[in-house]
């Protein structure tokens, strides 16, 4: 392997993406992708343990954006499941285990999606260099963006797996939005609501409302 891809869904994307000529960077001006999450799924690529994912919003402004496919829209669930289990392998695994066993568990997942179909279903870039008075706010940044990550892998897994499952799934989100919503009003306290703020508060609400929702349904 002469170029590791750690992230699978940034991966797959990428590839999707290359099949119409297009790059990740096309992502943020035809599909309303904004410009930080773009340049993270990018970052992830070449950074092991970093895991940004799509959430259903922008997954289905892909979806019409670039006209994908029934296969190519199941290969990118199928890539967030693998993505989760890839994050949770290289906690106890070593990065570089964890990417061989992802991509061997990515076709075992693919070939179960593809069988039972979509049924299983319920269907700026980022600063090199940083002042020392930005670095705080910038790792509160990194914090709620990571715990995001986390909740919106969690909400998918809380939609796809076996229902005594969901609820657990459910719960981790709503926990997990909810954290990222506190690191974030407490980066408001000390400095100003930039366009990034805004935008990864409103991820991190919309995320939040849906897992409260699911959680109704479930409890």
């Amino acid at each position: 392997m002469t170029s590791k891809r750690w992230n699978i869904f940034a991966r797959e994307l990428e590839d999707i993406l290359a099949l119409r000529g297009l790059k990740l960077t096309h992502l943020d001006d035809r599909a309303n992708i904004y410009p930080r999450k773009v340049a993270r799924l990018r970052e992830s690529l070449h950074r092991p343990k970093s895991f940004p994912v799509l959430n259903r919003e922008e997954m289905e402004r892909i979806s019409v954006a670039f006209r994908l496919n029934s296969d190519e829209i199941l290969r990118l669930h199928a890539a967030i499941l693998t993505a989760a289990i890839e994050k949770t392998l290289m906690d106890h695994i070593g990065q570089d285990a964890a990417l061989l066993a992802a991509e061997q568990i990515f076709l075992v997942i693919l070939g179960a999606i593809f069988r039972h179909g979509k049924s299983m279903f319920d269907l700026s870039t980022i600063p090199s260099e940083q002042s020392s008075e930005e670095a705080p706010r910038n790792e509160s940044l990194g914090r709620a963006l990571a715990l995001i990550d986390l909740a919106a892998m969690a909400l998918y897994l809380s939609d796809t797996q076996a229902h005594s499952d969901q609820l657990i799934y459910a719960k981790q989100a709503y926990k997990g939005f909810k954290s990222a919503i506190k690191e974030l009003e407490s980066i408001s306290q000390h400095s100003n609501k930039d366009t990034l703020w805004i935008k990864i508060m409103e991820e991190a609400k919309k995320g939040f409302d849906t897992a409260k929702k699911q959680l109704e349904i479930l409890s």
